[in-house]
This record gives C-alpha cells, structure tokens and sequence, in this order.
C-alpha cells in the first residue's frame, strides 16, 4: 500500500477539468487499496486549513488557504507571483503531513507551478502530471512586453522547473507533450514521461445516454465548458447564424458553464456575444451556467450534438464524457483532442477559429440522423472500454512504482 499526496488548484464540489479528473483518481486509488491525501490549494480561501468530508476512509481532503508565514511573504513581495508563494504553502503543508504520517510520493500539477518549491528540495519522489500550461490559457496576443506577459513568462518557468525536476511526468496525450515539451525545453523522448489518458465513471454517463436520433423534433446542440477564449466559445457565437440558417429545421443550442470575460475589455462573453446576434438567434439559445450533475444530464439525454470548438484541450474530458453518453462530438485539431476524438468515426474535427467550418461540421450532423446514430454508437463503444477510471488508476500506480524505484536508484548511484 502507499501513501500518496495529491496536490491540485481545485477540487470537487469546484467545476472543471482538473477538479474532474482528480477527485476521479483519489477515488479509483482508494479503491486500488492506496491511501490518498489531497491537497487542495484554494486559491481564493482566506489563511487556514479545513477538511473537506470524504466518503472514502482511505481518503483525506485537506483544503489550504493562503498563508502569512514569513518565506511565502517574502516569495511574493519578490517575484510578484502569487502562485511562488503558494508553491512553498504547499512544501510546508507535505512536510508537516509526511513527518506525522510518512508520504511515498507526491503528484502535482503543472498549473500555475503549485510543485515548484518542492522540486528544489524534494521530500518524497515527485510525479508532475501535465495538463495545459499557463501560456495557452493566457492567450496574451498583443500583450508583448507588458507587465502581464512578463508574470506568466516568470509563471512559466515555474512551471518549466517544475516539470524538468520531477521523477516522472505524466500526459494525457503525445500531440499535448509535443507542445509542452516545447514550452517547457524538454526532449520528446524523455525517459521520464508516461502517457496516461484520463478516465471516467462509465456506469453513471450511459445512464444519461440521448433518446433515438430522429429529425421530426427540433436538434439539440449542447456546449459545455467555461465561456472562454480558450474553449472557443466566440467561435461559437460566430458559427451560429450559419447553422440556424442552414439547418432546413429548428435547431436549438443550450449553453451550460460559468461565464467569462469579454476579451481585452472584460465584462461578460455571454452578454458580449449574444448581444452581437439578432433576437431570433438568441432566442433559440438557452444559457444555464452552471448547473448540478442531475441538471447537466438532463441535457445530455436532451442533445443530439455535443460542440466544444477549445482553441486547445490538453486531452478533452469533457469529449470523452459526451461520447460516453452516446453523442457526436465536435471539436478542434489542436492539443489532445485528436487523440480523444477519431474524426469522422466518433465526431467530427474542424481547425481552430474556424467559424465557417464549425458551422459546415454543425450542419452535417444536423442534416443526417444516422450519421449522428453511428458516431455516437462508435464514441459510445470507445468510452467506455478505453477511457475507464480502473485503467487510468492502475496506470497511474505503475507511474509512481517506477518513479521511487527511479528515486531509490539515483540516491544509491
């Protein structure tokens, strides 16, 4: 049995990709016979600590707020970097845990650098698990030389040390490490890296499968996903009078995450992008937010289309769980989606910022019932045998037994 520490930016009841599919491992570890304390680094939680209730006894969640001891204080008084800070809160916080109660290894993510501190001097073998980094979900076109740009370029080199002193490193997908390898200075071929996909609860997502595929009632489109530059959520908006034009049926889109600013300017996307259509499109566009899991899929049995057109998914969860429910996905050819998504067997890919072929995906699907039946059937079938919690789990073990047998061996060498 091992100990392991799971430190992460956020975690269940928090929404998204990393709080899905962290939660989903602490879970599938425990259940491997592992014991599990997460580390829950709340960014926005006044200084202090709390327990977050676990149904699991093998599973602890410890939430961490911000703290006033005298190295985070100065680590951000000198780089301007809160995460720097944060970074040493979470080194104390597995120093203190592992001399009460010893720790066999650590697992952190690449975001925002929070194993930085601790890979300067490691406690415990440390396993960096690579997902986006902070310059793809920055986005800082035009912004060159500005005091932003030169926080996430520091923040990036954070992240780089982070990466290159770790004692294995996990991705999603090898188009994902293509690029980050590149962002980070590392070889494509570090002996180091392991490529483990993302897992999910099956079971729970075919309950939600969609009803038949027919064309005698209006098509349902859903998106999911924070309304964000990143997640394409303009490319959208901008597709949209194409595809309730050109459909030759009703067509309906439901919306469903939290909103995001507008760009440069700030302010809201939804109100931003919506205001830019005419009323009769935007009445045909249900916004939800963000909603609970019984919510959520009663959407999906509703839809007949899933659309997420991400500018960049290190792997595309949130593909994986639509194709679970039986649905056509569209998605971009960038990042990890297509490793997820096989297009034109179990969705559809368009380039990135492409409204006008996002809109032709659209109405494809749209058009042809059973093009949609056999492309959710496909995804189904892959979902579910591939993308399976047990095997991201056992993977992951096998992950971190070679990451202490690799640290044993350096200290003996």
């Amino acid at each position: 049995m091992l100990h392991v520490a799971l430190v992460t930016p956020a975690y269940p009841p928090a929404v998204g990709g990393i709080a899905t599919y962290v939660g989903s491992l602490a879970t599938s570890l425990v259940r491997q016979g592992q014991r599990v304390t997460v580390f829950w680094a709340d960014f926005d939680r006044a200084p202090g600590t709390d327990e977050v209730a676990s149904p699991e006894p093998s599973l602890r969640v410890i939430r961490l707020g911000r703290s006033a001891g005298l190295p985070e204080w100065l680590c951000d008084r000198l780089t301007g970097l809160p995460a720097a800070a944060w970074s040493f809160r979470v080194r104390r916080a597995l120093r203190d845990l592992h001399r009460r109660d010893p720790l066999d290894l650590v697992e952190l993510s690449n975001w925002k650098a929070l194993g930085a501190a601790h890979s300067l001097a490691k406690i415990v073998p440390q396993v960096t698990r690579v997902t986006t980094g902070i310059r793809h979900v920055q986005a800082l076109q035009g912004t060159a030389g500005s005091r932003e740009a030169r926080s996430v370029r520091r923040l990036q080199s954070m992240e780089a040390l982070e990466v290159r002193r770790s004692d294995a490193i996990i991705v999603p997908s090898r188009r994902h490490w293509a690029e980050a390898a590149a962002e980070y200075g590392l070889p494509l071929d570090d002996p180091r890296v392991e490529y483990v996909e993302f897992g999910i609860d099956s079971p729970r997502t075919v309950d939600s499968a969609p009803s038949a595929p027919s064309n005698e009632r209006p098509c349902e489109l859903l998106f999911v996903g924070r309304l964000t530059w990143r997640k394409g959520f303009d490319v959208l908006m901008r597709a949209w009078p194409a595809v309730a034009a050109g459909a030759g049926r009703e067509v309906r889109l439901t919306l469903i995450g939290a909103d995001g600013p507008a760009g440069d300017a700030g302010g809201s996307a939804w109100r931003t992008c919506s205001a830019a259509l005419d009323s009769s499109l935007c009445e045909r566009i249900e916004y939800l937010g963000q909603v609970s899991d019984a919510r959520r899929d009663e959407a999906y049995r509703r839809c007949d289309v899933f659309v997420a057109p991400s500018r960049y998914e290190s792997f595309g969860l949130i593909y994986v769980e639509a194709m679970a429910r039986g649905l056509p996905v569209v998605g971009c050819r960038r990042g990890g989606a297509p490793d997820v998504v096989e297009d034109g067997v179990t969705g559809l890919l368009v380039e990135p910022d492409d409204a006008e072929g996002l809109a032709r995906a659209l109405l494809r699907l749209i058009r042809d019932p059973e093009l949609r039946h056999r492309l959710g059937d496909e995804g189904r079938r892959q979902a579910t045998s591939r993308f399976t919690l047990e095997s991201m789990a056992a993977r992951t073990l096998d992950v971190y037994r070679r990451a202490i047998a690799r640290r044993r061996a350096e200290r003996r060498s």
